[in-house]
């Protein structure tokens, strides 16, 4: 098996971790700036709401294989968008060869 990484998938990852960055990022500073008290109440009330009832093993399966496959998807598509964008712009090589 052969593992093959071009420049528009590389760019896909790295434009994503940016994304999740930032949103970890703002996350921590939404919590920081709410304080403690209210961060332990939100996640006391979310272990209400989800985490006292959980849903069965099956649901939970088939939306775990949904979130990754929407991911994958997600990381393709933006792939796809790059892998476009780059095939417009000029090579540099071809340029030289012309001249």
């Amino acid at each position: 098996m052969k593992f093959e990484l071009d420049s528009s998938e590389l760019l896909s990852g790295a434009t994503l971790g940016v994304l999740a960055g930032f949103l970890s990022h703002s996350s921590s500073q939404r919590w920081i700036r709410l304080g403690r008290d209210a961060y332990l109440a939100h996640y006391a009330q979310l272990f209400d709401r989800r985490l006292a009832h959980p849903p069965g093993l099956i649901p939970t399966l088939i939306l775990s294989v949904l979130m990754v496959l929407a991911a994958i998807a997600v990381f393709k598509a933006v792939a796809f968008l790059y892998r476009k964008i780059l095939s417009v712009l000029p090579r540099k090589a071809a340029m030289r060869s012309e001249s």
